[in-house]
């Protein structure tokens, strides 16, 4: 659950989401030099969001962010979207 229009005055919907993560694989994470739990920085030309690292049962190179979540709307400050290419750095270094 994200900050979508779908949530908007649904109180008990929006409840359930959780914070927002960068997504990727152990081996994805292993050769980015990400940890878990710990911070990532993806970016685009267009700019850069920080976010906690969670591991997850995805194909190896892939990361994965929520679209429109916790104040960080994807779209409109990567300027990316599904399929994107972005930089993946650790410890929040853009």
């Amino acid at each position: 659950v994200d900050d979508s229009t779908l949530a908007m005055d649904e109180p008990h919907l929006a409840g359930t989401g959780r914070a927002p993560q960068v997504l990727c694989n152990a081996a994805t994470a292993a050769a980015l030099g990400l940890t878990e739990g710990a911070a990532a920085s993806v970016s685009t030309d267009r700019g850069a969001i920080t976010w906690p690292v969670r591991l997850a049962d995805l194909p190896d190179g892939v990361v994965w962010l929520p679209g429109n979540s916790g104040g960080s709307p994807v779209r409109a400050t990567l300027g990316a979207g599904h399929c994107a290419l972005v930089t993946v750095t650790p410890g929040g270094k853009a």
